[in-house]
C-alpha cells in the first residue's frame, strides 16, 4: 500500500507553491541490517519539498531554520538538459543556500528522470567539516551571502577545533576489510565503481572515525547493504 507524504509541488507557469499529496513505494525492505532499515526509514519520513528555485530555498530555511527533521529537496539532475533549463536548484546551488542557513546536506537518491532527491538538514553540533565547505563558506562570505545562522556554526566549529581538523577528500581509498567485502559482494562493488569521489568519500570517512573493529564490522556490513540497493550516504 503506499505511504501518502506531504510535499510541496511548484507550478511552473504560474511560480505558485501549494501543498499536495504524492503517493511514494514504502522502501523495500532490507534483509539483514536492523540500522539499514532505521536509515532507508529516516530518509522516507523526510518530507519531500520542490522542485524550487534559489529563492524559493532560501525563503523556506528563512522560515524554518531549526527543522530538526530536515527535508529531501528536489533539485535538478545535472545530465537532464531540459531541468537544467528551469531555474530549479541543482545539487551546488542548493548547497550554497544550505551552508549560508547553516544546514548540511547528507544521503540522495534519484527521483525521476528530470530531478534527484537529497536530504538537507541542520548542521549537528559534533558535524565534522570538510575542506571543500570551508572553502565554499569562504566564497560565499565574500559574496555577503551568508546567514546569521550559517556564521553561527562556522564561529562554534572555529571554538571547539573542528575548522582546524576540517578533513580532505582527495586521497583515500577502500581499507582492506571494506575492499574485502566489496570484492565479496559484485553487485555493491559494481555500484561503487559508478560512485564519484565525494559520494565514495563519505562511506570512507565514516569509517575512518570508527575506533572499534567491531563497530567498523557492523558499518562495512551496513554500507555493503546499501551499496547493492543502490543508495548512498
Amino acid at each position: 500500500m503506499p505511504i501518502l507524504i506531504p510535499t510541496l509541488r511548484h507550478h511552473r507557469r504560474n511560480a505558485i507553491l501549494d501543498i499536495s499529496i504524492i503517493a511514494c513505494k514504502p522502501w523495500e525492505r532490507l534483509h539483514s541490517s536492523p540500522d539499514a532499515r532505521r536509515a532507508m526509514s529516516a530518509y522516507a519520513n523526510k518530507p519531500l519539498l520542490g522542485p524550487l528555485t534559489k529563492k524559493q530555498w532560501e525563503n523556506w530555511l528563512s522560515k524554518h531554520p531549526d527543522d530538526a527533521n530536515g527535508v529531501r529537496l528536489l533539485i535538478v539532475r545535472k545530465e537532464d538538459q531540459q531541468a537544467r533549463k528551469s531555474k530549479h536548484v541543482n545539487y551546488a546551488a542548493a548547497l550554497d543556500v544550505a551552508l549560508c542557513f547553516g544546514w548540511i546536506d547528507s544521503r540522495g537518491k534519484p527521483h525521476d528522470e528530470h530531478y534527484a532527491e537529497r536530504c538537507f538538514t541542520p548542521r549537528r553540533r559534533n558535524s565534522n567539516w570538510s575542506q571543500v565547505n570551508i572553502a565554499h563558506v569562504a566564497r560565499l562570505t565574500e559574496a555577503g551571502r551568508m546567514r546569521e545562522a550559517g556564521l553561527r556554526e562556522v564561529e562554534r566549529a572555529k571554538q571547539d577545533g573542528r575548522w582546524d581538523a576540517a578533513y580532505r577528500q582527495k586521497g583515500m581509498e577502500p581499507d582492506a576489510k571494506f575492499q574485502a567485502a566489496l570484492d565479496d559482494h559484485p553487485k555493491a562493488k559494481a555500484f561503487w565503481a559508478t560512485l564519484n569521489k565525494t559520494q565514495k568519500f563519505k562511506f570512507l570517512f565514516r569509517l575512518s572515525n570508527n575506533k572499534l573493529e567491531k563497530t567498523k564490522a557492523k558499518n562495512v556490513a551496513l554500507f555493503i547493504e546499501l551499496l547493492e540497493q543502490q543508495r548512498t550516504l
